[in-house]
C-alpha cells in the first residue's frame, strides 16, 4: 500500500543496515524485505574484515535479478563503497547481496532506500 503523492513520507530517505555480510561465494546475505513498495535507491558497502583478493565484493540483488555490483578488492576496513542502483521494489520484494570471490572479506551493507 503507497502514500500519497502529497505526503511527506515520500521524500523521507531510509536506511537498513546488515552488520557482517560476506563469507562463502555466491551465497545470499544481507536480506532486506519491506511491508511497503520501495525505491532502493543506493546500496553501501562499510568494509568490515578487508578482502585477500582482488575480486572481493557483492551482486546486489532484487528477488533473482542482479541489479548491481559492489567491488571491494582489498580495501582497508571502514573503506565505504556507494553503487547507486534506483531500482523499484513491489512489497515483500527480497533485496540482498551475493558474496563474489573472497570468503575473508566482511562488509556491514546498507540499503539507502524511500516508499513509493
Amino acid at each position: 500500500m503507497g502514500v500519497g503523492y502529497d505526503s511527506a513520507d515520500l521524500t523521507i530517505e531510509r536506511e537498513f543496515v546488515v552488520p557482517a555480510a560476506g563469507g562463502a561465494a555466491t551465497t545470499a546475505y544481507g536480506k532486506f524485505r519491506s511491508f511497503n513498495n520501495v525505491k532502493l535507491l543506493a546500496v553501501k558497502a562499510v568494509v568490515a574484515v578487508a578482502g585477500t583478493a582482488a575480486g572481493h565484493g557483492f551482486d546486489i540483488y532484487s528477488g533473482t535479478t542482479s541489479i548491481g555490483t559492489i567491488a571491494l578488492g582489498t580495501a582497508a576496513a571502514d573503506s565505504v563503497v556507494t553503487t547507486t542502483v534506483n531500482v523499484d521494489v513491489t512489497a515483500p520484494g527480497l533485496i540482498s547481496v551475493k558474496s563474489l570471490a573472497d570468503t575473508v572479506g566482511k562488509a556491514d551493507i546498507v540499503y539507502q532506500y524511500r516508499r513509493t
